[in-house]
């Protein structure tokens, strides 16, 4: 068993092991687990203790996670049937099983985080075909250096459950910079509104990271697509929208009705301007 606790020690990177549980047991979601078996895999491989994740992240939190999952699949699906030879980012990687539920024709997939993430990402997953590691802060530009991007095969940029412990300023200058690097790119990441931020503190903070915190939010597509004059469209999708009717139990149930009703989590679409319009 590899034993990953002491190279994860900050609170925000232990977070990363919350989905990687959350999609390799089993639920009402995902009966077998068959969705993401390199999960379950990597689970059956690691010294860790689950016991505050597997208090704290019940059904819910489970179905939380399987829905962003899919959703990034959907968008990594609909990108390359469109841009086979695309390149694919994903920022902010920690234990992102991603690269290996996806069939690339010939694009690059490249998976970039802190280095101490990218050096216990080597000792428990394998490094997929394809699949490029960047150990890089994903503020520092140095890593942009890396990427093979060509822009008539296309872009997308992914962020999986990252955004919301970042700085809000530092975050969307950095998003602008990103926009004005990548003309006609796109960037899909999930979203919360301040309440959904507010209460996922608070869950987050019962599976003992009391240090997580969220910070960032969005208001309303509108007010970030005027954050930077690189963006050239924003879309959201409501974060259940299309994920896949199952008997769920009632507790659940009650918590997707509330967040749709009062709009908590949802996917945002960045769509960058082609670089004669900035």
């Amino acid at each position: 068993m590899l034993n990953v606790e002491d190279s994860l020690s900050d609170a925000v990177e232990q977070t990363l092991l919350i989905p990687l549980w959350c999609c390799a047991n089993p639920c009402r979601a995902n009966p077998e687990a068959s969705y993401d078996p390199m999960a379950v895999r990597v689970i059956q491989t690691i010294d860790f203790d689950f016991s505050n994740i597997k208090k704290s992240f019940k059904e819910y939190g489970q179905v939380c996670c399987l829905a962003r999952e899919m959703h990034i699949d959907r968008c990594v699906s609909d990108f390359l049937a469109k841009n086979p030879e695309g390149t694919i980012v994903n920022l902010g990687c920690g234990f992102s099983t991603a690269a290996f539920r996806t069939k690339r024709p010939s694009g690059l997939w490249y998976d970039i985080d802190q280095p101490p993430v990218i050096e216990a990402r080597r000792k428990i997953l394998p490094e997929d075909n394809g699949e490029i590691l960047l150990a890089y802060d994903m503020y520092d530009p140095a890593w942009m250096n890396e990427i093979a991007y060509s822009q008539d095969k296309g872009i997308l940029f992914l962020a999986a459950g990252v955004f919301h412990y970042q700085d809000p300023k530092l975050l969307l200058a950095f998003l602008s910079l990103l926009a004005g690097r990548y003309p006609l790119g796109s960037l899909v990441f999930d979203a919360v509104s301040r309440l959904g931020m507010r209460i996922s503190n608070a869950y987050v903070k019962r599976a003992g990271n009391t240090d997580a915190t969220m910070r960032f939010y969005v208001r309303s597509k509108e007010s970030l697509k005027k954050a930077s004059p690189h963006f050239a469209r924003v879309s959201t999708e409501p974060y259940f929208a299309s994920f896949p009717k199952c008997d769920l139990t009632l507790s659940s149930r009650v918590n997707i009705a509330l967040v749709k009703l009062f709009s908590m989590l949802f996917f945002v679409t960045i769509a960058f301007s082609p670089s004669n319009e900035a």
